[in-house]
């Protein structure tokens, strides 16, 4: 299992499609919104797959990224969420 960060941007702002797109995130693993568009999952999955697996919720020229998450993060989050995602890492790292 590995944590990741999943990020987008979507270039119009369509309920059912943010919505689709969530429920997919929440679908992948142990999830975690910390932010509007912001996404920490943990995942078996690889950031290549959990991308292939995202892009059929996009309309083109919209934007999403994935990527490992290591020990080494900061931020100003709501509270809770730092240590959070530190537990997350530290679990997957074990």
């Amino acid at each position: 299992m590995t944590t990741y960060l999943i990020t987008y941007h979507l270039n119009h702002h369509q309920h059912s499609q943010d919505d689709n797109l969530s429920r997919k995130i929440k679908s992948l693993g142990s999830w975690g919104q910390i932010m509007p568009s912001t996404w920490v999952i943990v995942s078996s999955m690889t950031s290549k797959e959990i991308t292939s697996s995202l892009k059929d919720f996009l309309e083109p020229k919209e934007l999403l990224f994935v990527s490992k998450l290591t020990s080494d993060n900061f931020g100003i989050l709501p509270s809770g969420a730092l240590p959070w995602i530190d537990e997350c890492v530290k679990k997957v790292s074990i």
